[in-house]
């Protein structure tokens, strides 16, 4: 059943979407959904909740050389783009990266909701 899709699955769907795209685009989103599978594991689709974008936003600030929010924002604008896919094909209701402070790059750690 279609809500019922883990990640894997869901993305291996939304790249064959993207066959005519650039070579280098597909990189990026391969890295960024590669990144986001190592940090949450592969989960259902509809359980994937703002939390784990805010722990993944949290985590790629503080590695031991953290990314500048410019790339941040660009690992974000990647994942939304996947997920705009699974809302369009019904895999969940809202689309957790639509907020905007994720593409704005202006947010600090203590923004972020961890509870």
């Amino acid at each position: 059943e279609k809500w019922n899709k883990t990640l894997s699955e869901g993305y291996a769907e939304f790249i064959e979407t993207k066959k005519s795209k650039s070579e280098k685009t597909i990189e990026h989103l391969e890295d960024s959904y590669e990144k986001f599978l190592n940090h949450i594991g592969d989960l259902r689709i509809k359980n994937i909740t703002a939390k784990h974008f805010d722990e993944l936003e949290i985590e790629l600030k503080n590695k031991k050389k953290p990314l500048t929010n410019n790339s941040i924002a660009s690992y974000f604008n990647k994942l939304h783009q996947i997920f705009k896919y699974f809302k369009e094909q019904g895999y969940i209701e809202k689309n957790e990266t639509e907020r905007n402070s994720y593409n704005t790059g202006e947010r600090t750690a203590a923004d972020i909701r961890l509870t």
